[in-house]
């Protein structure tokens, strides 16, 4: 559940887009809310889809932490 939670956290990228598009400053920007700016607003196809797969082998190590951390009994719930 914790997993899930976690990736539906950080893809929250509809509410953010919908609601504040980045927020008064950037202060609510997001790191898919800017892959996305960089690819349709300034047209850098190639660097949005690089932190794309930077962002997904990120997510990867943090939640293949976590689930070893549980199968060793760290997280008896």
């Amino acid at each position: 559940m914790i997993c899930l939670n976690f990736i539906w956290n950080v893809n929250s990228f509809a509410l953010v887009y919908v609601l504040t598009s980045g927020g008064p400053g950037g202060r609510t920007r997001l790191p898919m809310l800017f892959a996305y700016e960089e690819a349709f607003r300034y047209g850098q196809f190639g660097y949005a889809a690089a932190m794309g797969c930077v962002m997904v082998a990120v997510i990867s190590v943090i939640l293949a932490c976590h689930l070893a951390g549980r199968l060793r009994g760290g997280g008896d719930r």
